[in-house]
Formats: C-alpha cells, structure tokens, sequence
C-alpha cells in the first residue's frame, strides 16, 4: 500500500504510473476489505496531497484535450505530422491512465466505504484538499456534453466514461 502511494506521489512517468495503478487495484480486487482498509489507513496517516494533486493534473490533462484532438481526428484523418501523431498518442495515454486512476478509486471506495468517498471529495488531513468529483463531472461533460459530442467517443473514451461513472456512483451512495 505505502508502496503505492509513494510511487504515485512522486509523479513518475506515464508508464510507471500506470503499472502503479494496475499494482493498487489488483490488491484491491475483489473488494479486498483488508487492502482498502490499509489504503485508508495510509491516507488519514500521512499528507498525501501530492497524490491527488497528480490525479487532478491527469484528469485535467485530458478534459483539457478532449476538444483540440477531437478536431485533429476529424480534419487530419490522413497525413498527419509528427507533431499532430505525438499529440494523439498522448492523449491516448493520458486517457488510459485517467480511466485505470478511475478504476482504483473506485475500488477504494466499493462497498460502501465512507471514509473514502468522503476524502476523495474532501481530504481534509492534507496541507490542501482537491474535489476530484467536481474534476471528474467536468471531464465527463467534456466528453459527452451533447450528442454529437458523446457519438464522437472512441473506444479508449467509453471504458475511461465508463470508469468515471463507476466511480462517481461509488462515490456518491450509501
């Protein structure tokens, strides 16, 4: 668990972050009440804002591309430039991290766990506190604010809403 949340913390690269989170959410699974405690534990212990300040800047990451690749796939369909291939490859994995930080907090909060469906609103033991739920909504509206927008969405897109939505219904029952 201290594991985790260390190498989270410490902004690693996309890739380590991604082998993180799978790490965190195998432990977690299936609903392993043990490990969310430890998780638990571990973030009422420390000052892990560092932590959600990083799942903040990925969730913004994204729902700050969502419209400027969105025109790139439609007019660029061919002959893209190395740049413009960068960018969607980018934004690409911005995405699959997103929806695999998505999916570990959502298991962090299955089962009715009060405790984080509280600190991911609000971590109140932190030097600051992030509202990921607000960045989340703002990220799913930027996604599929219409329907035209929403009929846009690939593949990678729908799993990552569909881990967005996941979480917000964790999150926000009791």
């Amino acid at each position: 668990v201290k594991l985790c949340v260390d190498l989270l913390s410490s902004r690693p690269n996309g890739e380590m972050v991604q082998l993180t989170l799978a790490l965190a959410s195998t432990l977690l699974e299936p609903n392993n009440k043990a490990v969310q405690s430890g998780f638990t534990q571990y973030f009422m212990d420390a000052d892990d804002a560092d932590l959600w300040a990083e799942f903040k800047e990925m969730i913004e990451a994204v729902s700050e591309n969502v419209k400027p690749v969105r025109q790139l796939k439609r007019t660029a369909k061919t002959d893209l430039s190395p740049e413009d291939e960068d960018a969607l490859r980018n934004f690409s994995d911005n995405v699959a991290r997103v929806s695999d930080a998505m999916r570990f907090l959502q298991l962090l909060c299955e089962g009715h766990n009060e405790i984080m469906q509280g600190y991911i609103f609000q971590q109140l033991s932190n030097s600051y506190s992030i509202n990921l739920l607000e960045k989340i909504v703002t990220l799913t509206a930027r996604f599929c604010k219409n329907h035209r927008a929403a009929d846009m969405c690939d593949t990678e897109e729908i799993v990552c809403l569909t881990n967005c939505f996941d979480l917000l219904n964790e999150a926000t029952t009791r």
